[in-house]
């Protein structure tokens, strides 16, 4: 999760012109194949061998589109008419389902971090206009949804995934248009550095 935030970060100080980092269409279409490989696969082994890997290949692609939504808006090269952001929100939810049927309770985590992280990357677009609020409550349910499972499972354990959850609850309260915004997003983050504390 810190590689990925760091990359959209690096991402998203580069101007907004298309450049060699733009995701094409050719590239988009690999990881379909790929993901279909898995599809495939599971199908064969009646959900066994492949199903997992597709989830995984759902949850990357999905990372690989949403740190570029900053500053790209579609597919180098492609007649599709969804943005990346709706690309990457759709392959957040098929490995979001996927790994809650395999029960797999970390990746489902993860999964959650990202699609809270994605309402983020779609407000880092030049002149973004504030979230709407149906979309600002379902981000903050993901955030909250990836700070329970690190919480439960050792905040001190897991202490990058723990804080950095933490962070995108806080921005995204910060996103809120009522004037006590920032002050309940540093006072969330206030209350995430006191259980730490507590636990060391």
């Amino acid at each position: 999760e810190g590689d990925d935030q760091a990359a959209a970060e690096s991402v998203g100080a580069k101007g907004s012109g298309p450049s060699s980092d733009d995701f094409s269409e050719e590239q988009y279409c690999l990881w379909l194949k790929a993901i279909q490989c898995c599809e495939e696969a599971s199908a064969l082994n009646e959900g066994g061998l492949g199903r997992r890997e597709g989830a995984f290949a759902h949850l990357r692609v999905g990372v690989h589109l949403s740190i570029r939504v900053p500053v790209q808006r579609r597919l180098l090269g492609s007649k599709r008419p969804e943005t990346l952001a709706e690309l990457a929100d759709r392959h957040f939810g098929k490995a979001l389902r996927a790994f809650d049927e395999l029960r797999e309770e970390r990746e489902v985590a993860v999964c959650h971090f990202h699609m809270a992280d994605l309402a983020l990357q779609e407000q880092r677009i030049a002149g973004a206009p504030p979230l709407p609020k149906a979309r600002l409550v379902s981000a903050l349910r993901h955030a909250r949804r990836s700070v329970e499972y690190w919480e439960r499972e050792g905040a001190l354990q897991y202490a990058k995934d723990f804080i950095s959850s933490h962070i995108r609850v806080a921005r995204l309260i910060e996103c809120h248009p009522r004037s006590s915004a920032i002050s309940e997003a540093l006072e969330h983050l206030g209350g995430a550095e006191v259980k730490l504390l507590e636990l060391a």
